[in-house]
């Protein structure tokens, strides 16, 4: 960091976006099912994370991947490891 450039990535979820629209409704209803708030990102959701990285209120985070996808797959972490804490006993 010599030259103090901070290097982040934002990792988004399912965003409504062009990309987005062509998806069949079967499918859209079946992702978002398994999404905790049950809907895709807006792009201004995407756009405001962004923002805070590109201004001063973020001038010491660097490194960083924001995964920005509404805690979708957070369940299945916790179950994941839940049942690795259950073999353990």
């Amino acid at each position: 960091a010599p030259f103090n450039i901070p290097v982040n990535a934002v990792c988004p979820g399912l965003t409504r976006t062009r990309a987005y629209a062509p998806l069949p409704p079967d499918m859209v209803k079946s992702i978002q099912a398994t999404l905790p708030f049950a809907r895709p990102a807006e792009p201004r959701e995407m756009a405001n994370v962004i923002h805070f990285l590109c201004s001063d209120e973020s001038s010491y985070v660097s490194g960083h991947a924001i995964v920005a996808n509404g805690a979708h797959g957070f369940g299945l972490f916790y179950c994941t490891a839940a049942l690795f804490d259950a073999r353990a006993e």
